[in-house]
């Protein structure tokens, strides 16, 4: 992801995720999708990572911009 070529970063993790699914590698997607202009997908991502753990931090996060990215301002303002 650091060297902006987030196709190999978004196969990469999805690979990590089925090996080892945790909430890391989940909020790296959702970040991924992010970058790559996935809102909708980083969204999914993102609450998924949420709903197994309500304070995760990055995950908030990323809800957060998700919403903010798509135009929800109401909606982001909570999660950060």
């Amino acid at each position: 992801m650091e060297k902006r070529n987030f196709d190999s970063a978004l196969a990469e993790t999805k690979v990590a995720l089925q090996l080892e699914p945790a909430a890391g590698p989940e909020n790296n997607l959702a970040e991924i999708y992010l970058l790559k202009g996935k809102i909708s997908d980083a969204l999914i991502t993102a609450e998924g990572v949420v709903r197994k753990d309500p304070r995760n931090i990055r995950g908030l996060e990323n809800v957060g911009w998700a919403y903010l990215l798509n135009n929800q301002l109401s909606r982001s303002a909570p999660h950060f």
